[in-house]
């Protein structure tokens, strides 16, 4: 058994193959099998993908219609076969080209481990040690391209394909609040990631989804304290910039 299985999901994203892939080539550890989703692209995503074929030691393509991003991440679960997996959204790129080399020498749990990110603008995010509700209501989702997941866990609780946006989060916070699973952060800059997603372009639609998400794991007296906090900071803005 490999130890890490990678899974890229995709669709009609044709320019942004290279970056991806050239990104994984360049990893001085390359033991691991490669699992592409690709939701029957309508442009050259495949084609460009099919050139790198040679390039892989073990690489799967899949290319079929399917209900949704988590929907194409919950085909690649059922097929791989690595201890751990890790999500490399085709944009994305890791962060330096030792990066599957420093993670994998610490993954000797059966525990999820995560790391930190860097926008492809630049900006750090780091993630605590600590995971506690109150990170979720009011930072949001660990980033997923930060996560490596013990593979019987994800195969053990798909992602629930309902959430559009925030399937991993309902994941992340269900393994560890109710599947006890343990966790441990790395101080490891993991990935670039790509601020065009889905996710990143519908952050509305991310909020709202997120709230509901939280509701069903943590207190609503929480979640409710913490919309009181954000309106607080709003209207101080307000008459902050209104003096100003």
């Amino acid at each position: 058994m490999k130890k890490l299985s990678i899974i890229t999901v995709c669709y009609n994203c044709e320019d942004l193959v290279n970056i991806t892939l050239n990104s994984l080539i360049s990893q001085t550890y390359q033991d691991f099998e490669y699992i592409i989703i690709d939701g029957n692209s309508t442009d050259n995503t495949l084609n460009n993908i099919k050139e790198y074929n040679s390039k892989f030691k073990n690489i799967t393509i899949i290319s079929e219609k399917d209900n949704g991003i988590y929907d194409a991440m919950n085909k690649g679960i059922k097929i791989a076969t690595g201890k751990f997996i890790y999500f490399l959204n085709m944009g994305d790129k890791f962060y330096d080209n030792k990066v599957l080399e420093k993670v994998v020498s610490n993954l000797n749990e059966d525990i999820i481990y995560y790391g930190d990110a860097v926008t492809d603008k630049g900006k750090l995010m780091t993630h605590p040690n600590k995971i506690i509700p109150l990170y979720f209501i009011a930072k949001g989702m660990i980033c997923h391209q930060c996560i490596f997941a013990p593979t019987k866990s994800l195969k053990n609780s798909l992602f629930d394909i309902k959430y559009k946006y925030c399937a991993d989060e309902d994941w992340l916070i269900n393994a560890i609040e109710n599947r006890k699973i343990g966790y441990k952060h790395l101080p490891i800059k993991i990935c670039y990631y790509d601020t065009t997603g889905v996710s990143s372009v519908n952050k509305e639609k991310v909020y709202i989804e997120s709230m509901e998400v939280e509701k069903k794991y943590y207190s609503k007296i929480i979640i409710k304290l913490f919309d009181i906090k954000i309106s607080i900071a709003k209207f101080i803005k307000k008459i902050i910039k209104y003096k100003a």
